[in-house]
């Protein structure tokens, strides 16, 4: 049986790291609005990017860029029991809080035109993921000035082996925006405030609204409540998984209030719905 494990700290509402422990190889599509630091612990983490195929092996970082699209599936070897990395969220706030303290300066003129890059792995690294472990472990969110000091010792450790990889983020300080589609497919499941979508999506409140109205026909808030039950019907289908095991994961308060949503949409219960899966 395919199963996944995810475990993230969070600073308010947003995501700082994530850890994932999988027996799945099934591709599926990311898009993330922050740079993503990625150590692989066990397996392989395979992606493709416009027709190419990329892997990074066990032990070895990459930093992929924001806003790339990427499809991406696990792999691992057959004394390994599944796949498992942690990813750190390089956000664009606290690069411009901490960039001031970095030890290079960015070239400006060696701009790196890529979606993702391979990191030497180094002491200071290695030392950030133990950390994070141990904030993943213990389920302990972060306060936003350790994010700052997280995010420090990121760049640091980046910029030790690779002198010119900085510039890897050098549009930090540009203004930038998702493509809203893929950043609303990406996030609809996640308890996000719209005024936060807004900003990580890289628009002004009022711009998301409009934008939204435009490409989706529709607000918001009704196209994130329609995706996460059409999804919850789609696993309900396709999966052995009961009504309990989904509603929290797809962003629903309580059981009940996923019930009667669900209900109201389709005309029948959840609990009702019959799965193709013997």
């Amino acid at each position: 049986m395919n199963e996944t494990t995810l475990q993230y700290i969070k600073c308010n509402s947003l995501v700082i790291a994530t850890s994932v422990e999988t027996s799945n190889s099934s591709e599926h599509n990311v898009y993330y609005p922050d740079h993503l630091l990625i150590y692989v612990q066990q397996g392989q983490f395979n992606f493709r990017n416009k027709n190419q195929l990329f892997t990074i092996e066990k032990g070895a970082f990459c930093l992929i860029k924001k806003y790339t699209s990427l499809t991406c599936f696990k792999t691992w070897g057959e004394n390994e029991d599944g796949f498992k990395m942690i990813a750190f969220m390089l956000n664009d706030e606290f690069i411009r809080k901490v960039s001031a303290k970095l030890p290079l300066i960015q070239n400006k003129d060696h701009v790196i035109n890529k979606p993702f890059l391979p990191v030497s792995p180094n002491s200071i690294l290695l030392g950030l993921m133990s950390s994070l472990e141990i904030y993943l472990k213990e389920k302990q969110n972060m306060a936003p000035d350790i994010v700052e000091l997280k995010t420090l010792e990121s760049l640091i450790g980046i910029a030790r082996e690779n002198k010119n990889i900085l510039t890897f983020l050098s549009d930090f300080s540009q203004p930038s925006k998702a493509e809203l589609r893929l950043f609303m497919e990406h996030y609809y499941t996640q308890k996000i405030p719209l005024n936060e979508l807004a900003k990580l999506s890289g628009r002004s409140i009022a711009t998301f609204h409009r934008e939204f109205k435009r490409t989706f026909n529709t607000s918001p808030h009704q196209w994130i409540k329609e995706r996460r039950l059409l999804k919850a019907k789609e696993l309900l289908t396709l999966t052995n998984r009961k009504p309990s095991d989904i509603y929290i994961e797809l962003g629903f308060e309580d059981l009940a209030h996923f019930s009667r949503s669900f209900k109201k949409h389709f005309g029948k219960n959840p609990s009702k719905v019959t799965s193709l899966v013997a």
